[in-house]
Formats: structure tokens, sequence, C-alpha cells
């Protein structure tokens, strides 16, 4: 039991430490998308250098470039990256229990459905609150790990304004080997290279385990349906 309890803690903690983990690259992912914004809107003449910002936002966007724009996010993507590889087994973990325990939960909610009467209310409650406790954990580390995934794709729309006719040609090459960094690899969290989590991900999941719980909960209730026909039918032959 100590040890059982142990590695149950030391799970708890990872999932714990990889939701903070998500959080900081998410922010990090966010201020550098403010950068960016900003760099824009100085190279199209809309704000001036150091404008809007503050600390060491204002310092960094007065001596900003494209260039350094590059070298910040090939260290972020290194950033997401060392995240994924260590956190892959715990993911892969994770999803796989959390997976196979929200379907034996619903496969006896559909037990207890079928046998209707005879369940007892607080094996309901029970068992209702158990599920909304497994989905519950799985939204929240899910929902935190794709935002990553969501800052990426918005700092992917921050290159649709393009640059100005008479930008550089230093300002135009530089936004050309940016647009090709953010578009080639989408910045996410992975298991693994296994799967990415995005919200695409969670809907899937979230199908899967609802169908799964739809074609149990029918062969559920015809066989129980069976099963107390055929006790009212030896009930009936008893008392003849």
């Amino acid at each position: 039991m100590a040890i059982v309890a142990q590695v149950y803690l030391i799970y708890k903690s990872a999932i714990f430490m990889f939701v903070s983990d998500c959080q900081k690259v998410y922010n990090t992912l966010a201020s550098w998308r403010i950068q960016l914004s900003y760099s824009l809107d100085v190279i199209w003449g809309r704000r001036e250098p150091g404008c809007g910002l503050q600390g060491a936002d204002s310092d960094y966007c007065c001596k900003d470039d494209l260039a350094t724009l590059i070298q910040t996010y090939q260290r972020l993507t290194q950033l997401i990256h060392q995240t994924e590889k260590l956190y892959s087994a715990t993911l892969q973990s994770f999803y796989a229990t959390h997976i196979v325990t929200l379907c034996l939960e619903l496969s006896f909610l559909a037990w207890g459905i079928g046998v209707g009467g005879n369940y007892f209310h607080e094996e309901t409650v029970w068992q209702t609150l158990v599920i909304l406790q497994t989905f519950i954990v799985f939204f929240l580390v899910s929902l935190k790990a794709s935002r990553v995934a969501e800052e990426g794709l918005q700092c992917v729309a921050l290159l649709r304004r393009s640059l100005p006719y008479y930008s550089t040609e230093k300002d135009k090459y530089h936004f050309e080997q940016l647009h090709m960094i953010l578009t080639a690899s989408p910045v996410c969290i992975s298991g693994g290279q296994y799967f990415s989590i995005t919200r695409a991900f969670i809907v899937t999941v979230v199908g899967v385990v609802l169908s799964y719980f739809m074609i149990v909960l029918q062969v559920k209730l015809p066989s129980v349906h069976q099963q107390r026909a055929a006790l009212l039918a030896t009930n009936w032959s008893l008392d003849q």
C-alpha cells in the first residue's frame, strides 16, 4: 500500500507540474506574440519603438527587430520540445488510464441504468461524482495543454498582415524566414509524437468515450429486459 501510494503521489505530482509548465510555456509564447505585434506595428509606422510596453518588454522593443524574434522563437520551440520530452511518458500514461477509467465508469453506469429499479440511488450519486471528477481532471490537463497550440495559431495569424512595400530587404527576408518557421512546424504539446493535444483531440476523445457509453447502454438494456422476462416466466411457472 505504501508503494502504491508513493507511485500515485509521484504520478499526480507529475501531472500538476505538467499543468504548471504548460502555463509557463503559454505565458512565454503570449509574450513573444505581443513583441511580434509591436514589431510589426513599428515597421508599419503605427507605433513608436517602446511605445505601450512596460519594463523589460519596453527595452526589448526599443532594440527589437525580426531577426531577434526569430532567435527567441527558436529558443521557445526548444523549450516546448524539452517539455514534451520530459512529460511524454506521463502524458501517454495519463490519457491511456483516463480513457480506460472513463469507459469502465460509464459501463458501470450503463449497467445501473439497465438494472433500473434494483439500482440504489446512493450508487448512482457515487458513480456520477466519480465520473465528474475524472472528466474534470481530464479537461483541466487537456485544456491547459491545448492553449499552447491555440497561442501558436494566433502567432501565425499575425503574419497575415504582411509588410508594407517600403520595408527594407532585411525586414522582408526575416519576415519570410519567420513565416516559414511558424507555418512549417506549428507549436503544440504532444504525447511523444503519438498525438497532439488540441481542442480537436479533446473533442475526439470525448466523442469516442460517449459513443462507447451509448453502445454499452444499448447492449445492456435488452439483456436486462430479457433476464427480467425469463425471471418472471420462471416465477409464474413455479406458482402454477
